[in-house]
């Protein structure tokens, strides 16, 4: 099954037809969810030379171009999110790092955890916003907020207005 944060499109035809799996809309996250059994299964048409040269070309990739702290961060905090954990604390666990270590390193590239948290929101906000079926409960929780007050007065200060105002807005012709 292949899942989608976003609301589906008006024409998922398209999607269905390209990815050739059942296609979920309106899902928690984006991503690929398989049975444990598919990755056993082998291929008929492999080229083991073929395999060989891809495994030394992505290990190569991954030597030279280390992926950046912000964007580990980000998708740590994306994951942690809906357990109410996404911590500077916990995602320093996750690195194997001092949560001190990822302020000063983000505080060389002029950035911080709370900006990279509040990026996140933002962007998983609109998008579960945008769905228009989950309750605003449930996008707070998705958010890591305790409550639905918090969600709300947070959104105020982000965005300007209230999630419900939002919604409403985006709703009427």
């Amino acid at each position: 099954m292949v899942c989608f944060a976003h609301s589906a499109p008006n024409q998922p035809s398209c999607h269905r037809r390209v990815l050739g799996a059942e296609v979920s809309f309106n899902q928690d996250f984006d991503g690929v969810v398989c049975a444990r059994r598919d990755f056993d299964a082998g291929i008929p048409s492999a080229d083991p030379a073929m395999a060989l040269q891809l495994a030394r070309y992505s290990e190569r990739a991954i030597r030279e171009r280390p992926r950046q702290l912000e964007d580990q961060i980000r998708e740590l905090v994306q994951l942690l999110l809906p357990t109410g954990q996404a911590t500077v604390e916990r995602v320093a666990a996750h690195l194997g790092v001092d949560r001190r270590t990822i302020s000063r390193r983000l505080t060389v590239r002029g950035t911080s955890f709370s900006a990279i948290l509040d990026a996140v929101r933002a962007a998983l906000a609109a998008t579960y916003l945008d769905g228009g079926d989950r309750s605003l409960t449930a996008i707070a929780d998705l958010l890591g907020f305790s409550a639905l007050s918090a969600f709300s007065r947070w959104h105020v200060q982000r965005f300007g207005e209230s999630p419900s105002a939002l919604r409403a807005r985006r709703a009427s012709p």
